[in-house]
């Protein structure tokens, strides 16, 4: 395993020996200050598997083109390109398996008596009980981006932001309701062993899904869905709007919401309003 240490707040040095070496040497590269973990493994492909971290990120690429930014010795960014051979795999779900893999490790090691969930199709949310009423509250979230060479193989590139030791202060550059690890716990987190478990449970489930496909993921689903069962108004991006209960998601990976006459749509993308919240 190579590693590359340019960072005083983050150590390559203490995060190398936790990484997994099951499927291959995994090259590190670890960043003090970078713009995007994401744009830099973009623009300087690899050949082999590349975990990407950085300490402080300034113009992280969201959804939809938001930001990702993240101060210095807080929270985690980071952005896995993993490799994967031609096959017939459809390429939706493989953010919905990220998901699944990040809350179920956050869930069993980190919160224990909490429970975070996917809102599909790619943040990590969690409802706080405030003294008025339930809240959703953002804790990370996940971008996939994909490459396709000329052999027909794909580098994938998994980016992660997860907010870690933020204080729960207000910050106008963020939208929604956001909370971090140490605010639900009431304490701090080290990133090192957070980084190498997160990134080890990720390879983990990203090989298993390239051998076996989404369908053994299928049964984890509604326990981790935000939106199961929930009302739901969804905007497509043709403009229209379908109201409904959410039912869970197809092998693709698609949205199902199931209409008052018991009538199911599939959506790939579309603006989400969760009716109770």
């Amino acid at each position: 395993m190579t590693h590359n240490t340019l960072s005083q707040g983050l150590s390559a040095d203490k995060i190398s020996p936790l990484l997994t070496d099951q499927f291959g040497t995994i090259e590190l590269l670890v960043f003090q200050t970078i713009a995007s973990t994401n744009d830099f493994l973009k623009q300087h492909q690899h050949p082999s598997p590349v975990l990407c971290i950085a300490d402080s990120q300034t113009h992280g690429k969201g959804q939809r083109g938001k930001d990702w930014v993240s101060p210095p010795g807080q929270n985690i960014t980071l952005s896995l390109q993993l490799n994967m051979p031609p096959s017939k795999q459809p390429l939706p779900p493989i953010a919905l398996v990220c998901g699944l893999s990040l809350c179920e490790y956050i869930n069993s090691v980190i919160l224990k008596d909490q429970r975070c969930q996917v809102k599909w199709p790619n943040d990590i949310v969690i409802d706080i009980i405030g003294p008025e009423r339930r809240t959703r509250h953002k804790l990370a979230g996940i971008l996939i981006e994909t490459h396709k060479h000329q052999d027909q193989s794909i580098n994938i590139i998994i980016s992660i932001c997860l907010k870690v030791n933020t204080d729960h202060s207000p910050n106008a550059s963020i939208a929604q309701p956001w909370t971090s690890l140490s605010s639900l716990t009431q304490k701090k987190h080290n990133r090192h062993q957070l980084i190498a478990e997160i990134s080890n449970a990720i390879i983990k489930s990203f090989y298993r899904y390239i051998h076996h496909g989404f369908d053994c993921f299928l049964k984890q689903w509604p326990a981790y869905d935000y939106f199961y069962h929930r009302p739901l108004t969804i905007q497509t991006e043709t403009g229209s709007y379908v109201e409904g209960i959410g039912h869970g998601i197809d092998r693709n990976g698609r949205l199902v919401i199931k209409d008052k006459s018991g009538r199911e749509h599939t959506f790939s993308s579309g603006s989400i309003q969760c009716n109770n919240h």
